[in-house]
């Protein structure tokens, strides 16, 4: 099988990817695994979000960098256009900088469908404290509030997702990506605090 039949997503993986991106967005902090029958080992689950929200009225970018391959892969499997942050709509980082989220789309009060959709690529994510950074999480969707402890993510970073994206309904919405296929969203009505600073 190619890479780019793989990155394709038809019928019931369509249906399950869109479910686990729709699942955390709706419950801001909660922890699903991308579908086994989803995932491919050359395909970084930062890329999942693009390849089942993309078409061919959306622009993507890979890392900001337009002759990115795993942007072309998104292009080839779902007809999107490939472009800088500044104009995409799909954005995908593997390693966030806070540079690169002054870039990501915004929206505004009137538009807030024009905010992105980010994807970060991390290396881990759960919900003991022991290693990472923790991170406290509260709106709507959390019963009071969520605590997940993210492995990889740059605090200057995190400092800038959810609510501090921009004024709701502006902003954009955030997935955190593990590099085993776990995913956790941070919504643009999320409230992050990031414990002990």
């Amino acid at each position: 099988m190619s890479l780019i039949t793989a990155s394709r997503l038809y019928g019931r993986r369509s249906q399950r990817t869109f479910d686990v991106l729709l699942r955390t967005l709706a419950e801001p902090g909660r922890i699903v695994e991308l579908p086994e029958d989803v995932t491919h080992p050359d395909i970084p689950a930062i890329l999942w979000p693009a390849l089942s929200l993309g078409g061919v009225d959306q622009v993507v970018s890979v890392d900001d960098d337009v002759n990115h391959p795993l942007a072309s892969l998104v292009r080839d499997a779902t007809g999107s256009g490939v472009g800088t942050i500044r104009g995409a709509d799909l954005v995908a980082l593997t390693n966030a900088t806070p540079a690169q989220i002054e870039h990501v789309a915004v929206g505004s009060a009137f538009e807030p469908e024009a905010g992105a959709r980010l994807a970060i690529g991390v290396r881990d994510i759960h919900e003991d404290k022991d290693d990472g950074l923790p991170l406290r999480l509260a709106g709507p969707g959390v019963a009071g509030h969520r605590n997940v402890t993210v492995t990889g993510l740059d605090p200057k970073v995190a400092a800038r997702l959810g609510t501090a994206s921009a004024t709701f309904p502006a902003g954009f919405d955030t997935w955190l990506c593990s590099d085993h296929g776990t995913v956790c969203a941070i919504s643009r009505s999320t409230d992050v605090t990031i414990e002990g600073v």
